[in-house]
């Protein structure tokens, strides 16, 4: 969803950005939640809750198959703004 001219730079800073900050705290945070929920499951369960938050942001994302890769715009957006295609 990054302009063309940024598109490797974006994707670059959100996955080492993304991976430095969860990456690095996963062990502690599923320690913590097991020992206050006391169960072995509540690592999954959060897995879980963020495969749901995943999933409903797929909702709301344009598809950006057919669109232009040319140019200074945002993917699935054309020049006044309207979606190109709807979301599925």
């Amino acid at each position: 969803m990054f302009p063309t001219q940024v598109r490797f730079a974006g994707f670059a800073i959100s996955c080492n950005v993304s991976t430095a900050l969860f990456g690095g705290t996963a062990a502690t945070v599923d320690e913590k939640l097991i020992t206050v929920t006391g169960t072995d499951l509540a690592p999954a369960l959060s897995m879980m809750s963020a495969c749901v938050v995943g999933a409903v942001a797929r909702v709301f994302v344009p598809e950006t198959a057919r669109a232009s890769i040319r140019g200074t715009g945002v993917p699935g957006v054309d020049t006044e703004g309207k979606p190109l295609a709807t979301p599925r």
